[in-house]
């Protein structure tokens, strides 16, 4: 995507970014269709670069004029889950997770970094970047965290995430192979394991999961993916779109 002014052959640094926002717009409104029409319903998180312009005309100006050119990242808000209401209209939906699709590669992320990445052969659910536990089959633990504050005020916080199990183990009653999503204080203790995906959990697909966090309101909190895969066939958990939003 090269620009307009200056040399057209000279590349956009934002190259990358710039086409997976059209990919993940493309993707929620296939060929346009309900982008025009679900206008107040749809939470959305975006991330860009930030400048204010003159009022002439703009249709859906913002009352101080800010305007984000390029737009760098699009995250659809989650889910709603089930059971749980929808938030009211106008209600504003804040993430709070770093580089919640990993296309910043490791930014914002702890623990086994080397599992984020592009892949040869393999795809994120959004995007060029995952990130990609266990697939080895040897004995061993692998992790990937995030230190954040939720904040006291919120009315509901949510976590969500898009997994992809894929395995080669032949066994349809013995999980050998693991995928914890926890809870854990800054310090590293569990607080508490939200769920616990092994083997026996294929997917053919990502699969959204989604969990609410609420109870750690006003704590700053580790989101903590902690993968134990033992010495034999291989499992592999990919991970994408990570996002920790408050209401």
């Amino acid at each position: 995507m090269p620009g307009k002014k200056g040399d057209p052959n000279t590349p956009s640094r934002f190259d990358t970014q710039l086409r997976d926002v059209r990919a993940k717009f493309e993707a929620r409104f296939p060929g346009g269709v309900g982008a025009d029409t679900n206008l107040g319903g749809i939470p959305v998180t975006l991330v860009g670069i930030a400048f204010y312009d003159r009022p002439h005309l703009q249709t859906g100006r913002a009352i101080n004029g800010i305007e984000l050119h390029p737009l760098l990242d699009i995250q659809f808000g989650p889910a709603v889950s089930p059971g749980v209401s929808s938030p009211p209209s106008g209600t504003a939906v804040i993430q709070l997770l770093a580089n919640p699709d990993f296309e910043l590669g490791v930014s914002g992320w702890h623990g086994t970094l080397g599992n984020i990445g592009a892949f040869a052969g393999e795809a994120g659910r959004s995007g060029e970047k995952f990130a990609w536990m266990g697939g080895l089959g040897i004995a061993h633990t692998e992790s990937l965290y995030q230190n954040v504050t939720i904040p006291a005020s919120a009315q509901r916080a949510t976590l969500s995430l898009w997994l992809d199990i894929a395995t080669d183990e032949t066994t349809t009653t013995s999980p050998y192979d693991k995928l914890y999503v926890q809870i854990r204080n800054q310090n590293g203790a569990v607080l508490k394991t939200l769920a616990t995906y092994s083997n026996l959990d294929q997917t053919t697909a990502y699969v959204q999961k989604t969990f609410d966090v609420s109870a750690y309101k006003g704590q700053t909190v580790q989101i903590y993916f902690k993968m134990v895969e033992d010495n034999g066939k291989a499992t592999s958990f990919r991970l994408d779109d990570v996002t920790l939003t408050t209401q």
